[in-house]
């Protein structure tokens, strides 16, 4: 009797040891899923930042070009240099905008 007994345990200690085994193993799996998950938010968020500064660096490259203060600045006796200017930074802006969501990076 106490030998069909410790078989009984045994075996029962067996197929906890199986399921024990088999929940470590849907664990592993789902850690993996996670970590793919934050890799890939990770990974998209950084694309996103390069992508705002690749459009703002020659935004900031030509204002900061413009505002020193030397003479012989295009467009710095005109009138409208002031909107030219801005109107070329808006249209690059929005034109490099356009170009990245095309290509899907925003």
């Amino acid at each position: 009797a106490a030998a069909d007994e410790l078989a009984e345990l045994s075996a029962e200690f067996g197929r906890l040891a199986a399921d024990i085994e088999a929940i470590l193993g849907r664990a592993q799996v789902t850690q993996d899923e996670m970590r793919s998950l934050e890799n890939q938010r990770a990974t998209d968020i950084t694309t996103t930042l390069t992508v705002v500064a690749a459009i703002f660096l020659p935004l900031g490259f030509v204002t900061g070009l413009l505002g020193i203060n030397v003479g012989g600045i295009p467009l710095a006796e005109s009138k409208l240099g002031f909107w030219v200017v801005s109107g070329a930074l808006c249209a690059l802006g929005v034109g490099l905008w356009f170009y990245f969501k095309n290509r899907r990076y925003l």
